[in-house]
């Protein structure tokens, strides 16, 4: 993360497990007063050659993907906040959270950015969509009874049910298989 003046930049770098080889994969020009708005990874393909992250460009929280070096960086999305990708284990599909339709909710679209399918339709903002149990279901977090509790759904949106529901701040799900 770069700062200037109050004015922030973050980028997406690799390195090697030992912390050497570090090399810069993104290269943004543009700096903004939310350091939440430049660019993050969301992580690697399965066999490690492809980065998922998404980036802030021209106004626009946006999908892309690049090579494992940072090259052939593409965009897979273009409309206002789509971020947090998740890619499946299999690696033909993304999930993301999205404020497309007004609200956050959760989406599902293929590798190549077609075959969008929003998945979530609550009235609380559902966040980080995860795969899990071989890309069967996605956990997710969602505050849709109030609080930001931990939900799962099938990989097609139905039988969407809460995980964790303490009565307290359940959040920013993680899976270990």
């Amino acid at each position: 993360m770069d700062s200037n003046n109050g004015k922030f930049r973050t980028e997406v770098f690799s390195m090697n497990s030992d912390g050497t080889n570090i090399k810069r994969l993104t290269f943004n020009t543009g700096e903004s007063d939310n350091y939440a708005h430049s660019a993050w990874p969301s992580g690697w393909s399965q066999d490690g050659n492809q980065i998922l992250f998404y980036q802030y460009q021209n106004g626009l929280d946006q999908l892309w993907i690049m090579d494992s070096d940072g090259k052939g960086q593409r965009k897979l999305t273009n409309t206002y906040w789509d971020a947090i990708p998740f890619m499946s284990a299999n690696g033909q599909w993304i999930s993301f959270s999205s404020f497309r339709d007004g609200n956050y909710e959760i989406y599902r679209m293929e590798l190549n950015g077609k075959n969008l399918v929003r998945l979530t339709k609550s009235t609380g903002e559902d966040w980080r969509p995860i795969w899990i149990l071989n890309d069967t279901k996605i956990l997710f977090e969602s505050d849709r009874s109030g609080i930001t509790q931990i939900y799962w759904m099938n990989s097609d949106g139905s039988e969407q049910e809460c995980l964790i529901c303490s009565g307290a701040y359940d959040g920013q799900p993680a899976w270990y298989p």
